[in-house]
């Protein structure tokens, strides 16, 4: 069974706008049976064991595959549902309608708005609203899926055509647009719909949520704004697009909402979203409660910053959140709009290098004070919670290295720790032998840490690094001691002990020898040469032995296992020529020894096998019209040549030979045939 997963954004609808429907074990509703002209919602339980029950039917079904039956099991539900006007129960038929049909039809997405066209025809408040929501996005997903077959069609005008399969890219998009835009019609009735009317209906709750998404129409509104806001349509514009580059939308909250716009470019999804988030605005103006206000605030000055081209898009963000903030000073909002503010400090702090002066140092500091009010004025609020987070990030500590990859035996190296929030590093260093496995330090993290603090050292020692406070990062040389030739890890510390918890352990691999090489392929046959050098001389080290290390994949333990391949003798001058595979190609990792010393390499050598030519003929043909553009019912005159080549090479002109000749619409639907 095929599974389009374009269309499991349908099923996923309710969850996604906060509103599920459980499919058994919790009570459902339906509005009252008179239509809906004033007043809130206010949903009236009912029994609903017979629904469970079938509901119960159409999981078994399709638990077992039988997508038709449980399809027509919904169909049947869907009825019943209407008839018993439970707007939840129709939803939710139509969704798992939808679902069936992705398994089980060619044109599921076609079947699909066909239905939702026909339930919002006919349906009321809320649903007809739900239902617009739903069928804005399953034609976008239908747009997703075809706008490569769109491409090249011309837009039809004044022409009424009913098959979507026919329409062009900017009829599409502006039915998604229409779409979203009913979503939001009966406002007036939307807005008094309180979401805690529903909330044995909501799949996730809290009382966090309740506050900035009050009500049902912040859930449509906020569903329209976020496609508007991440979306943008592949068709021809007018030459004046909407812009957000003008400072009256990145103004204060009153500033922006006096602040007048208009524009002609009705395909755009900006324009559309800043409208959305001005009607919020307005709608939640005078709450009582600022959480939602400042929620959709804090939504459009980062929408607008994200999308304005001006050049001082981050003075007038900054500037604004800092209206924003003396406006809700005495509202537990005001933690989460000083979380943006210190947000904003961090980035500066991020811009920040150690030999350009002292501009932006101190930038994280600021954050980190900033972050200390927001969470004790408002401790228990959800503000409070990512300064706490936003804390925790800025103390964090860090230890990298940055060392060569292969060191001189015996002689001290120059290396350099990079550290961040503390004031000495200690350092182990520990010999890992030449067969080391890197495996577990992936995937396996802290297991691997263990693993490598269990192993003797063979040196210790500590430094003392800069730390002035600045929750920056600071850079500090260091003399590594000369080792013997072989692999070892470099493991650091925050603390002399080397403990797990509550510390940051850091490592780093690198190996000891004088071995170098250097390494050509030659692609005509398919040869890789190697020229074995002295790292602290370059002289050539005659003598020198490679052994190819080859990994095969091992299918009954998932993993790759090493084997050593053929071994090889450098002449002279610090030769070695590794022959081409017999068959297909090989990647391996040459292990090299000479005299006492040894370098096990971590660069990966590729080998294929020579291409052998086997006189492979291929025709293409090359087609010329008169013109690029053609009138309804006007001649197409074209020519064609064809050209021979050999293995993609000596191409020569085809004469005299029979062609078949399709001429295809715009649907790639045959209209007509030519044998040439």
């Amino acid at each position: 069974m095929r599974f389009k997963s374009n269309l499991l954004f349908a099923f996923l609808f309710l969850a996604f706008i906060g509103i599920a429907f459980s499919f058994a074990g919790k009570s459902l509703y339906r509005s009252k049976k008179t239509a809906v002209s004033t007043g809130a919602i206010k949903p009236v339980s009912i029994k609903t064991n017979d629904y469970d029950k079938l509901w119960a039917r159409v999981d078994s079904l399709q638990n077992r595959g039988l997508y038709a039956s449980a399809l027509e099991l919904c169909d049947k539900i869907m009825n019943y549902a209407t008839i018993d006007n439970l707007p939840v129960q129709v939803v939710k038929a139509v969704i798992f309608k939808m679902k069936f049909n992705s398994y089980i039809k060619e044109e599921d997405y076609i079947v699909s708005i066909a239905e939702l066209e026909k339930i919002s025809a006919k349906a009321n408040f809320p649903l007809k609203q739900i239902v617009h929501s739903v069928t804005a996005e399953v034609y976008y997903g239908y747009y997703q899926r075809n706008r490569y077959r769109f491409y090249n069609r011309s837009t039809t005008v004044d022409f009424k055509n009913d098959d979507i399969s026919t329409w062009d890219l900017k009829t599409l998009s502006g039915k998604v647009i229409q779409e979203y835009l009913l979503s939001l019609t009966d406002e007036n009735l939307s807005k008094q719909s309180k979401i805690e009317d529903y909330k044995d209906l909501l799949q996730y709750y809290s009382e966090d949520g309740k506050k900035i998404k009050p009500t049902l129409y912040d859930f449509l509104a906020r569903r329209a704004y976020d496609f508007f806001a991440g979306n943008e349509f592949d068709i021809t514009r007018p030459a004046e697009k909407f812009s957000l580059a003008d400072a009256g939308f990145l103004q204060s909250r009153e500033k922006f909402l006096q602040y007048s716009y208009t524009s002609t470019d009705t395909f755009s999804c900006k324009l559309y979203a800043t409208k959305i988030i001005g009607d919020l605005l307005r709608f939640h103006a005078n709450d009582q409660d600022m959480s939602a206000l400042v929620y959709t605030d804090l939504e459009r000055l980062s929408f607008v910053r994200k999308n304005s081209g001006l050049t001082e898009k981050d003075s007038l963000y900054f500037e604004a959140l800092k209206a924003l903030s003396n406006d809700v000073k005495n509202h537990e909002a005001w933690s989460e709009v000083q979380y943006y503010i210190a947000s904003y400090h961090c980035e500066l702090a991020s811009k920040y290098t150690a030999f350009a002066g002292e501009k932006f140092r101190w930038e994280y500091k600021t954050a980190f004070n900033l972050l200390n009010e927001g969470s004790k004025r408002y401790p228990k609020s959800y503000g409070a919670q990512l300064c706490e987070a936003k804390k925790s990030e800025i103390e964090n500590k860090t230890i990298n290295f940055t060392l060569n990859d292969v060191l001189v035996p015996n002689q001290p190296s120059l290396a350099m720790v990079t550290t961040k929030n503390t004031n000495k590093v200690w350092f182990r260093i520990v010999n890992v032998g030449y067969n080391y496995d890197r495996g577990d330090s992936y995937y396996e993290k802290e297991k691997y840490i263990k693993k490598i603090l269990a192993l003797k050292p063979v040196q210790t020692f500590s430094l003392n690094v800069k730390n002035e406070n600045d929750y920056q990062s600071h850079n500090t040389d260091f003399k590594l001691p000369g080792l013997t030739s072989g692999e070892y890890l470099i493991i650091s510390s925050a603390n002399a002990e080397f403990s797990v918890a509550k510390n940051h352990i850091g490592f780093s691999h690198f190996k000891v020898s004088d071995i170098s090489y250097i390494d050509a392929k030659d692609n005509t046959n398919g040869t890789v040469e190697y020229l074995v050098l002295s790292r602290s001389t370059g002289k050539p080290l005659a003598g020198a032995k490679m052994t190819q290390i080859l990994y095969e994949y091992d299918s009954k333990s998932y993993r790759y296992k090493k084997r050593n391949g053929k071994t090889y003798t450098a002449d002279e001058n610090g030769k070695i020529t590794v022959e081409a595979p017999t068959s297909y190609y090989r990647y391996f990792y040459p292990d090299i020894t000479y005299q006492n010393d040894r370098l096990v390499s971590d660069l990966q050598a590729y080998q294929n096998a020579p291409y052998a030519k086997n006189n492979y003929q291929h025709i293409t043909t090359y087609y010329f019209t008169d013109r690029k553009i053609y009138r309804p019912g006007q001649t197409v005159y074209f020519k064609g040549i064809q050209v021979m080549t050999t293995d993609g090479e000596n191409p020569t002109l085809v004469t005299n030979n029979p062609v078949h000749v399709e001429l295809k619409d715009v649907n790639y639907q045959k209209v007509a045939e030519l044998d040439l």
